[in-house]
């Protein structure tokens, strides 16, 4: 049960009525005023006990075509309400998610038949991506004199996962933080972890990529170079938090969406690789090498990004960019928590 709430106006009607029928069989008698007497002396009992019928009788369900939708894409939404109980149902108010979603054709107030159904077919745009409820949100009983209004919530929410839009601004100039690795510790390590190609220093080059075993030996200056599959590759972490406790949160999470789909999808015209890792339950990594895998990491991005973070997640992160340092790659990072929407201009 969500919340009731009493209906003054109705409530002092009905208190007049209750009076008006105690003094008319005091003074009249008979059958009609004692019978009025009893139904607004009853009327209470009665209420409680429809509200309870009510909820029991009443079946709700909605639906999307498809659980995965796009940020504004018009689709179908469908809302089956029945009667499956022997009495009729009165007045049975809808409420819809108004903040999260644009709807078109919805009714406020139904009334059903024993044993009616009722399809309701309306248009639906979610406004931002993420992960979160969509449609009816919960739905209100009162009674036949309107004294008493009972919401309750959805028995299933519905999820919908919100994919967000690309926008060439966002992935153009990104105004990201990069991470230089600390070159003059460990020179030693990235002996083993440089690409076994070889080719004559130039001056610019990182000077941890030295082959300095092959210096010592011939005097010789050569560089190694990074693996093929490593080459040239973007390293970005998603750092995200893991509930979304309101609307100007839900907002925040549609911009940084946004901002990360547009950095890899702008990354991927320029012919560069890219790999996001972020907390999917444990840390998670995805590589994106063309259009094949940014379709598939823009389609489970923003349901798999709001997983909880399990027990070994932040040792799991920290290895990672230890893992970065040791092999003297770039990595960047893009912070939730204090994402700007001037970082979308």
């Amino acid at each position: 049960m969500k919340g009731r709430r009493f209906h003054k106006k109705n409530v002092a009607i009905y208190g007049v009525l209750l009076l008006f029928s105690l003094v008319f069989a005091s003074f009249r008698g008979g059958v009609l005023p004692y019978g009025l007497f009893y139904f607004f002396l009853g009327y209470p009992l009665f209420l409680a006990v429809y509200i309870v019928y009510a909820h029991t009788a009443l079946l709700v369900f909605h639906e999307l075509p498809e659980r995965r939708v796009k940020k504004m894409e018009e689709v179908k939404y469908r809302l089956v309400t029945e009667n499956h109980g022997p009495l009729p149902l009165f007045r049975i108010g809808l409420t819809f998610e108004e903040e999260l979603c644009l709807m078109k054709g919805t009714k406020a107030w139904i009334s059903l038949l024993p044993g009616q159904r009722m399809e309701l077919n309306c248009a639906l745009r979610c406004r931002y991506a993420g992960t979160y409820g969509v449609g009816l949100k919960f739905f209100e009983i009162v009674d036949p004199l309107g004294l008493l209004s009972v919401s309750f919530p959805m028995p299933t929410e519905y999820l919908a996962i919100v994919r967000p839009r690309i926008s060439d601004e966002a992935g153009a100039f990104p105004e990201l933080k990069k991470r230089i690795p600390d070159h003059s510790r460990q020179k030693d390590l990235y002996e083993d972890v440089l690409g076994c190609d070889l080719r004559t220093y130039v001056p610019g080059d990182p000077l941890h990529a030295i082959h300095w075993k092959n210096y010592a030996r011939t005097k010789e200056v050569l560089v190694r170079l990074p693996e093929e599959e490593n080459l040239g590759r973007i390293h970005i972490l998603l750092l995200t938090r893991e509930k979304l406790l309101n609307l100007p949160e839900m907002k925040r999470r549609d911009l940084y969406l946004e901002y990360v789909i547009s950095l890899a999808h702008n990354f991927l015209k320029q012919g560069k690789p890219v790999d996001f890792s972020y907390a999917a339950g444990d840390l998670k990594t995805v590589i994106i090498t063309g259009w094949k895998e940014f379709e598939e990491f823009w389609h489970h991005m923003p349901e798999e990004i709001t997983h909880h973070r399990s027990a070994s997640f932040p040792k799991d992160m920290e290895q990672k960019i230890r893992d970065f340092s040791a092999s003297g790659e770039d990595w960047m990072e893009i912070d939730e928590e204090g994402f700007m929407p001037e970082e979308m201009l």
